[in-house]
């Protein structure tokens, strides 16, 4: 919470202060870095108060793997942006595409796995009380 409202007043003030010509690398910069030390937060609350067996059934991980993956394969690109012309610029923009897509792979695969755990829920509680009626009639 701390460090979301530390983004909030640094972002108020570094927009009402500075100028940005092409990209604002600055405040992607500390928002990528707040994003991440928040993903591995929670990649340590996953492992230490584990809910299943093996970290990949949490389809938790699978979306925040995603995003870390994006957002430290474009850090680099996006800082640059501000220093270089569009025509440099556009020459790494097929990378930022190519984590974007894996992005969106390992998204896929955290909703196939989140799928998976609730189809399996619900037949788990529902199974077993269609018999119970019968049961208690043929004590008679």
């Amino acid at each position: 919470m701390i460090a979301s409202i530390f983004f909030y007043i640094f972002f108020i003030v570094y927009t009402a202060t500075v100028k940005v010509n092409q990209l604002d690398s600055v405040s992607i910069g500390i928002e990528t870095i707040i994003v991440l030390i928040f993903s591995f937060y929670l990649f340590y609350e996953l492992l230490n108060e584990p809910k299943v067996i093996f970290i990949n059934n949490d389809y938790r991980f699978w979306i925040i793997l995603g995003m870390v993956i994006y957002l430290a394969g474009t850090f680099f690109i996006y800082i640059y942006a501000n220093t270089v012309t569009i025509r440099e610029l556009v020459k790494f923009l097929f990378l930022t595409y190519v984590f974007y897509i894996i992005k969106d792979i390992f998204f896929v695969i955290g909703i196939i796995v989140h799928s998976k755990k609730q189809l399996n829920t619900a037949k788990s509680n529902t199974i077993p009380f269609l018999d119970m009626e019968f049961n208690h009639g043929s004590n008679h």
